[in-house]
């Protein structure tokens, strides 16, 4: 039986295709693959994307074992960011987005993190007043097809708040969302 091994992947100034509307691009990017034995591995991923004009710092591990697998992955948004395109969201708007998300799959998929966004201040590029946060914590069981959202915290420009929890069921159907807050 032949088979590939990869260990690395990396991109330099590549373009890749999603579909006919969606591409980024890379002036950097490194995916690296670890063995660690048996059946388990380590993916850890860093460097530069660029989606819709708008660069993206993109860090991250994720360990997989039959069974269970589980990660940790870091996005930082703005025009300082390698691709940032003059016209594009975070450079018109002068905003950073940062999102930092965990995961865990075995049996169920559980999941917890924060998106920020903040303006920047023109001069110096440092973080100003805060637009906009979330925070959440989930579990999806397959069998239930049902979301349990534990925590969903919201903040936008400090007048529209709240924190909610419940569920929402159907996820691969119809959609129902039974949330609380």
């Amino acid at each position: 039986e032949a088979g590939v091994t990869i260990k690395r992947i990396r991109l330099i100034d590549a373009r890749v295709e999603v579909s006919p509307d969606v591409a980024f691009t890379s002036n950097g990017l490194v995916i690296q693959i670890t063995k660690k034995g048996g059946d388990e591995s380590d993916i850890a991923i860093d460097g530069d994307i660029a989606v819709f004009g708008n660069g993206i710092k993109v860090a991250g591990t994720v360990n997989i074992k039959p069974g269970d697998t589980s990660g940790k992955i870091s996005l930082t948004a703005d025009k300082l960011q390698p691709g940032s395109a003059l016209g594009s969201l975070v450079s018109e708007r002068n905003l950073r987005g940062v999102a930092e998300v965990s995961f865990r799959a075995a049996g169920t998929i559980n999941s917890d993190g924060n998106i920020s966004v903040v303006s920047l201040d023109n001069k110096d590029g440092s973080p100003g007043d805060e637009v906009g946060k979330l925070d959440y914590a989930l579990e999806y069981d397959r069998n239930s097809d049902t979301a349990s959202v534990s925590k969903l915290g919201f903040d936008l420009m400090n007048t529209v708040s709240g924190d909610l929890s419940g569920d929402i069921k159907d996820l691969t159907g119809g959609i129902v969302f039974d949330l609380h807050g």
